[in-house]
């Protein structure tokens, strides 16, 4: 199972073992943005990291960019960034 967010991953887990399911061994989960608490759930929950200072960095400067150009005549942008895969028990 992907969730959105890890709050949302560590929930479905806890739902999933009081269904009686087996972490990583019947059901897999993932979630997305490597919390706090990802690594100290049971098992420890793999997660996407998404590297959010970065993101915000990104999207700052291009709305900079855009707002600072007196006729808008920056065209839109799209960047990609990398993420990185943290495998912990949730999947392995």
């Amino acid at each position: 199972m992907f969730a959105t967010n890890d709050l949302t991953a560590i929930g479905a887990m806890q739902t999933i073992k009081k269904k009686g399911y087996k972490i990583p061994d019947e059901i897999a989960v993932v979630g997305f943005s490597d919390g706090r608490f990802s690594g100290i759930t049971d098992p420890t929950l793999t997660s996407v990291d998404q590297h959010g200072y970065e993101m915000g960095t990104v999207a700052t400067e291009m709305l900079l960019k855009r707002l600072l150009n007196p006729n808008y005549n920056v065209p839109a942008q799209s960047r990609v960034l990398n993420a990185n895969l943290i495998l912990r028990g949730s999947s392995i």
